[in-house]
């Protein structure tokens, strides 16, 4: 539908500009992510770039030159030419250009190279400069998912060119707990999805077998943006490496169920809903949900708020806990792609491997020596003798995982 269409519509631009509820993420320095409709206006610098601006709820974003601008399916967003000359126009990924976000070029000073690449019909994807009405609407569809460039259609204009990527809306419950490291108390959250999330506002409830319903601040993960693939690991002991993709604890303020340990622990994260804050009684707020025990069994406490997760789907059933024992390092999620429904069988424990003495991985002469030379009490009966190498070398013979 050509912008003409539309003003028939609403009744005119403004309708659409002024009702907008976009949100934009800024994905790195020269890349946005704008999730809801709304009006882009285009102006220009010189002939060397364009310059875009915009306003949402995240903001005013004002003369951002060149950006690569992330669309969402189902959204209808606008471009609109705000000054004279440069026409706009949209192509496919067949546009040859070079360099990167923000800087990009057009290689080609063809006009019949631009035109073969624009998307049709010509006329829709070409926004002429004012003072003009011939703005191009957008609204793309699951077939739309994928790359474009936009750049100016006077040949010799080649620096006015960037990038626009439509993607499928964020799933929040792509946000998984995917590994707790018992032994160096760090849990880690994981987007396994295709789309950037904003964690602003979500919050943690845990619990263990004496303290329930720990929460942490409502501030605590506000500005955290972890992109398609992107982890974020949180350090229980306060002594997180200096690296964007780790936090402290205390970082996030409120509360953790303590310690991290292999025993009776249940942990779910939650989303703001749409008051714009968590209402940890609303199941449909939880975005994942993991418990673990050791043998596997059920544990009072810890297990306060699995029903809300059964109930959403995201864990199997009450009393079914991932299993572990006294000495298990850490668990992961072996089955993220599942995307919801995990059980104790989507889950891996790192349990020490016995026999592997010496520490380094493998089993192989050096346990051997090592056990022969140390006098290791390997049955645990407070003294060596041929009952523990009988021991060590059937537990030998088995192997490790």
């Amino acid at each position: 539908m050509s912008i003409r269409a539309l003003m028939c519509v609403v009744g005119g631009v403004g309708v659409l500009g002024t009702s907008a509820m976009g949100q934009t993420l800024q994905l790195d320095d020269h890349v946005y992510r704008v999730e809801s409709g709304l009006m882009f206006d285009i102006s220009n610098i010189g002939a060397s770039s364009f310059a875009w601006s915009w306003t949402d709820f995240s903001g005013m974003f004002v003369d951002i030159e060149d950006p690569t601008i992330v669309l969402v399916t189902g959204q209808t967003y606008l471009f609109r030419r705000t000054t004279g000359s440069h026409p706009f126009v949209v192509t496919d990924d067949t546009l040859e250009v070079t360099g990167t976000d923000g800087f990009f070029a057009r290689v080609s000073t063809d006009g019949t190279a631009i035109e073969a690449a624009a998307l049709e019909p010509l006329a829709d994807w070409m926004a002429d400069p004012a003072p003009t009405s011939d703005f191009i609407m957008w609204t793309p569809g699951a077939g739309d998912i994928g790359e474009y460039y936009y750049t100016c259609a006077i040949p010799f204009h080649t620096g006015m060119t960037g990038r626009i990527v439509v993607e499928g809306p964020a799933d929040p419950r792509d946000v998984q707990i995917v590994g707790a490291d018992f032994e160096n108390q760090v849990l880690e959250v994981m987007n396994v999805g295709p789309s950037a999330q904003d964690l602003s506002g979500w919050r943690f409830c845990s619990h263990d077998s004496d303290e329930v319903r720990r929460y942490t601040a409502p501030t605590g993960l506000d500005g955290v943006i972890l992109g398609a693939g992107e982890s974020i690991s949180i350090y229980f002991h306060n002594d997180a490496p200096m690296d964007p993709g780790a936090m402290n604890r205390s970082d996030l303020g409120g509360f953790f169920a303590t310690p991290l340990d292999s025993d009776a622990y249940g942990i779910q994260l939650y989303r703001p809903g749409s008051t714009g804050s968590v209402s940890f009684g609303d199941s449909t707020l939880i975005t994942d949900h993991v418990q673990w025990n050791i043998g596997g069994s059920g544990a009072g406490g810890s297990e306060t708020r699995t029903a809300q997760a059964v109930s959403e789907g995201l864990w199997l059933m009450t009393g079914e806990f991932v299993s572990t024992t006294m000495d298990t390092r850490s668990i992961s999620l072996t089955d993220p792609g599942d995307g919801r429904l995990h059980g104790d069988a989507n889950y891996s424990a790192d349990e020490p491997c016995a026999p592997d003495l010496t520490g380094d991985g493998q089993l192989d002469f050096f346990d051997v020596s090592f056990l022969l030379q140390n006098g290791v009490d390997y049955n645990g009966d407070t003294m060596f003798d041929f009952f523990d190498i009988s021991s060590f070398l059937q537990e030998f013979s088995v192997g490790c995982p």
